[in-house]
């Protein structure tokens, strides 16, 4: 189906386009559902008030130094969840625009994915460099959680930043090239 609606003139944009939006939505309506989901364990738990509660009367939250609460807590990780998922899906994307075969992309990007967990499942017997690129990884920045446990810092240039800020920050860029080069290599299989 590429093909014939690559030989278009203007059909390379409008498939690369209609690509990005379409991992968007579907990115956006799994995060929706995740967070409903959370909302009604939440609110069976502790209550339609029980929203306004601390987060630290959860005992994983216990020494969050972070004054927010339940509710907010909710909103925080649905908007960081649905950026995080966007951001992979979009790799995913370009991964696929890549590839010739239909399946490997998934397992490229499914290894990617699973690597954090095999790295955290070693435990003191990874490398340095190889826990901090699990610390950077999507499924960290998915897992919003372990965001408000304390306080996470990386030192750039001898100044500290937030690991929030600098895994957004990276992952913007990797996301903002991984779609330059997805729309580059659809324009090489646009007929001439």
């Amino acid at each position: 189906m590429d093909l014939l609606i690559l030989s278009s003139k203007r059909g390379r944009r409008s498939v690369v386009t209609s690509k990005i939006l379409s991992t968007v939505v579907y990115c956006m309506a799994v995060a929706l559902f995740v967070l409903l989901f959370n909302f009604l364990i939440q609110a069976a738990s502790l209550g339609i008030h029980g929203l306004n509660a601390p987060i630290q009367l959860n005992s994983v939250f216990a020494d969050s130094p972070y004054a927010i609460t339940y509710g907010n807590y909710l909103l925080i990780q649905f908007g960081l969840s649905t950026l995080a998922c966007i951001f992979f899906g979009l790799l995913v994307l370009f991964v696929s625009s890549v590839s010739v075969n239909v399946l490997l992309p998934f397992f490229i990007c499914g290894a990617l994915f699973a690597s954090t967990a095999f790295i955290n499942s070693l435990g003191s017997a990874v490398p340095t460099v190889l826990a901090e690129f699990s610390n950077l990884s999507y499924t960290e920045l998915m897992r919003v959680d372990e965001l408000f446990k304390s306080f996470k810092t990386y030192n750039l240039f001898g100044q500290p930043v937030l690991y929030l800020n600098l895994t957004i920050g990276l992952y913007i860029i990797i996301t903002a090239l991984a779609i330059c080069l997805t729309y580059i290599i659809f324009r090489q299989r646009e007929a001439k």
